[in-house]
């Protein structure tokens, strides 16, 4: 039997003046919704989601609009929106960053886009990032790539194919 449980995210004293809100749908046809600009404390955000009861002898799943994945590795967007390519958000991309460096939670911050409408965004973008220089190469590479492979599981063998190895 399916039934609805809360789930609570809390994000630790973000940085000041960025907005951050849940995703709710998927691909092109999402919203944001819960959208809180952070003055530097603590945001909570409290969504219903359905959990799935498992069969027999299966693990429960997770499901509704604010889900996103595969059944067995689901998970909910915190958006930050278009962060590191506007002007006015751009600004806003150095002491996010910074922090999360700071606070040495880099390895959890993953460079990510569903920039359709204008794909020229997605090179502005990865060009503001690899100019911040106080950032190191490999922080970077985390950023871009090994972050997330982390966070996948990849292993050894699919990030060699990955990089043409």
């Amino acid at each position: 039997m399916d039934r609805d449980i809360t789930l609570r995210i809390v994000l630790e004293s973000p940085p000041a003046g960025v907005d951050f809100g849940i995703q709710k749908g998927r691909g092109s046809m999402y919203e944001t919704i819960e959208t809180q600009r952070s003055t530097g404390g603590d945001l909570v955000f409290e969504f219903s989601v359905v959990l799935k009861m498992a069969t027999a002898g299966g693990s429960p799943d997770f499901g509704g609009p604010i889900v996103q994945g595969p059944r067995g590795g689901r998970f909910v967007y915190v958006d930050i929106g278009t962060l590191s390519w506007t002007p006015i958000a751009g600004a806003l991309l150095e002491p996010f960053l910074k922090e999360a460096q700071r606070r040495r939670l880099l390895d959890r911050v993953m460079f990510g886009t569903d920039q359709m409408r204008w794909p020229e965004a997605i090179t502005m973008a990865i060009d503001h990032v690899n100019r911040l220089d106080f950032l190191t190469l490999k922080e970077k590479e985390g950023l871009f790539y090994g972050n997330a492979a982390k966070f996948l599981g990849l292993t050894p063998e699919e990030i060699a194919r990955h990089h043409g190895r």
